[in-house]
């Protein structure tokens, strides 16, 4: 109880959703092996995974890339299981998704744990979590983060609202 209410303040607690995951991932690290998190969404109009935030320890990131997928993983990230909230990954190299995003971000991931953010049976986007320690994500671990679930669909969904009127309002600027 007392993790869920300090994780779930430390995400819908900053507007800034690059500082709000960076503050997570520094309550994650804590009681598990995690190094990297990244927000990020499927982008149907390019067929790639477009990735809004990213926090290390030390660093974060509001970011706007686009990562191109091959069809293989590109029919994956489209067609998330809807009978699961995550996925734990013990062998990234031996699983496409993780093994292509790895290669693009020049990771060194050990294990991935993949929380799907679903509202209304529309999926926003994935929470990522990297670890690249000899130690891999545990089963007990995974269900720490799918507690987290519902605050984070809130933060993905104000981040993607925000964004999107950061966009109108640079048009209108652009109008005039």
């Amino acid at each position: 109880k007392e993790f869920f209410q300090e994780a779930t303040l430390r995400i819908c607690g900053n507007l800034e959703i690059e500082e709000a995951l960076q503050q997570l991932l520094q309550l994650l690290k804590k009681v598990m092996p995690v190094s990297e998190v990244f927000l990020q969404y499927f982008d149907q109009n390019y067929n790639a995974l477009r990735t809004i935030a990213r926090a290390t320890e030390t660093e974060c990131k509001k970011l706007d890339t686009l990562s191109p997928l091959t069809k293989e993983v590109s029919a994956m990230v489209g067609n998330v299981p809807v009978d699961k909230d995550a996925i734990l990954i013990n062998d990234p190299q031996g699983f496409p998704v993780t093994r292509e995003m790895g290669a693009l971000y020049q990771q060194q991931a050990t294990s991935v744990i993949i929380l799907f953010l679903r509202t209304n049976g529309e999926t926003l986007g994935f929470l990522v979590l990297i670890s690249e320690e000899s130690k891999p994500f545990s089963e007990v671990q995974l269900t720490w983060v799918i507690m987290l679930k519902e605050p984070l669909v809130i933060a993905m969904s104000n981040a993607l609202k925000h964004r999107e009127v950061v966009k109108l309002n640079d048009l209108l600027a652009d109008d005039y």
